[in-house]
């Protein structure tokens, strides 16, 4: 069930069109839970022209165009997805978990950056057994 106003944006050249909604979120086997849920719904379309609406009365020049649906995606973010799994504490257990990926990123820079200067000291005229350094034997 949608609960709030669309967001759009159409996508002319490639006849897609995108579509940020807000809805109540339910699955069948479990009755008595739902949770609201943010999503963008891409929506690939194509073009037909037509000559009589649908009462069979002729249409004005520029309303020819319709559009049908051809396919349809939805994505939910992550927290979204994590609050309707995890009630309540969805979006906390995203936060902890991308705040712990930003902290083992910069813990692997930081040993990089380590090793990098190691080597650069004990090897300051480059790795001894680059390609362009080796002898080939010639016959």
């Amino acid at each position: 069930m949608l609960t709030a106003a669309p967001t759009t944006a159409f996508d002319d050249a490639n006849n897609i069109l995108y579509v940020s909604i807000a809805q109540r979120f339910a699955i069948w086997f479990i009755p008595l839970y739902a949770t609201h849920v943010r999503l963008v719904t891409v929506l690939h379309l194509s073009s037909y022209h037509v000559t009589h609406d649908d009462n069979g009365d002729p249409v004005g020049p520029g309303s020819n165009t319709r559009y049908r649906i051809t396919q349809q995606h939805d994505h939910y973010q992550v927290n979204e997805w994590l609050n309707f799994i995890i009630p309540g504490f969805g979006g906390y257990v995203c936060a902890v978990l991308q705040f712990l990926c930003s902290g083992l990123c910069v813990l692997l820079a930081l040993m990089s950056t380590v090793i990098t200067m190691t080597l650069a000291y004990v090897m300051p005229f480059g790795w001894p057994f680059h390609p362009s350094t080796l002898v080939t034997a010639t016959a």
